[in-house]
């Protein structure tokens, strides 16, 4: 299994993902605790937790997506929409209990759709790069 992992060259990825993800979530606690702390508000799902359901995500897709540019490269593009696909349907099931609440506080709402929509352009950055490649 690991040989397999290291001939997808998956681990370069892996550490721009890290190097996205590490500042997108301290920043995202610092404005969370500190400009919004005088709100007494408790999330449905901690933010710890969006971060690494959507790391994972993000690990699975260029998974799939490396795999299938090492079978064939002309297919890539149609397995990242349908991956995409998957995970958006995935990530409206996560957050539709918050969007069910009936809370007058969007703070979570707002935060999960940047949460969403970075590891989105994070994914599209690295996918682009990958059919860059040799």
């Amino acid at each position: 299994m690991v040989n397999k992992l290291m001939n997808l060259k998956i681990y370069p990825f892996i550490v721009q993902l890290l190097q996205f993800t590490t500042p997108l979530i301290l920043l995202n606690y610092l404005i969370i605790y500190v400009y919004f702390s005088s709100i007494n508000y408790t999330f449905y799902y901690p933010i710890y937790l969006i971060y690494l359901i959507f790391f994972t995500f993000s690990i699975i897709i260029l998974l799939i997506l490396i795999k299938s540019k090492n079978k064939n490269i002309d297919r890539v593009g149609y397995y990242f929409l349908l991956v995409t696909t998957i995970k958006l349907i995935l990530s409206y099931l996560l957050i539709e209990p918050i969007i069910n609440q009936e809370s007058e506080n969007n703070i979570e709402k707002i935060n999960f759709f940047i949460i969403f929509i970075s590891f989105s352009a994070i994914e599209v950055l690295l996918t682009s790069k990958l059919l860059r490649e040799d």
